[in-house]
């Protein structure tokens, strides 16, 4: 994010060239949140879903989805459903690759 915050700032100042620095440290970036996501839905997830009784789940779940309610409500819910299917079809990204082992042997 350094990286990124400093390329931007150079472009805000002016200096247009540093365009390929926000690209590249952008890029950069996403392929660190690309493995950190990967990393929490094929280990940390199914761990915690090993580990974490089913009846708990069940009042976990219903905590997240009052407090979804709560602070979101339905239609801004649905605001940002719609902007993340827009800015899917727009922006579309490539498919992962990943072992077909899973992330961690």
């Amino acid at each position: 994010m350094k990286a990124l915050s400093a390329a931007l700032e150079r472009v805000r100042a002016g200096e247009p060239a540093a365009l390929k620095d926000v690209s590249r440290a952008a890029m950069n970036y996403a392929s660190l949140l690309s493995g950190h996501i990967g990393k929490e839905d094929d280990i940390l997830y199914p761990m915690a879903m090993d580990a974490i009784p089913e009846a708990r789940w069940k009042v976990l779940k219903a905590g997240f989805d009052r407090v979804e309610a709560e602070r979101l409500g339905p239609k801004r819910r649905a605001g940002y459903v719609e902007l993340i299917d827009r800015l899917a079809a727009a922006y579309p990204a490539p498919e992962l690759v990943r072992p077909a082992g899973g992330m961690c042997h």
